[in-house]
């Protein structure tokens, strides 16, 4: 069964989570760091609607939004949003959701109420 956590690696040195995972802190440059389970829950900073995509496994999906959202205790990262793509808007708050493809789990978002 997959992990249903928001994974990132952390600064010991700085505090700064950061993605994409890099060998060393991108803020102050101290090698290393721990993973560290964020909330998983942002807020949309940006997003598109697709109307093509490009692979045929998402065409039946079609439309639907991908967000740039930024994570309360983390970074900024991008992410399929769930429910209809003219309901997504900037700003609106989002919390993580878990979609299991046949050898992965996709991180998605879903409107939160918070």
């Amino acid at each position: 069964m997959a992990e249903r956590e928001v994974r990132l690696p952390g600064c010991a040195a700085c505090g700064k989570v950061r993605f994409p995972p890099l060998d060393s802190c991108p803020y102050c440059g101290q090698p290393g760091g721990e993973e560290k389970v964020l909330s998983g829950v942002g807020t949309v900073y940006s997003f598109i609607v697709l109307h093509r995509t490009f692979h045929p496994a998402f065409e039946a999906d079609l439309p639907f939004a991908i967000a740039v959202v930024d994570l309360e205790d983390g970074p900024r990262i991008a992410a399929r949003i769930e429910g209809p793509p003219e309901a997504v808007s900037i700003g609106m708050r989002v919390a993580a959701t878990y979609f299991d493809r046949e050898s992965w789990t996709e991180l998605r978002f879903t409107a939160h109420d918070n």
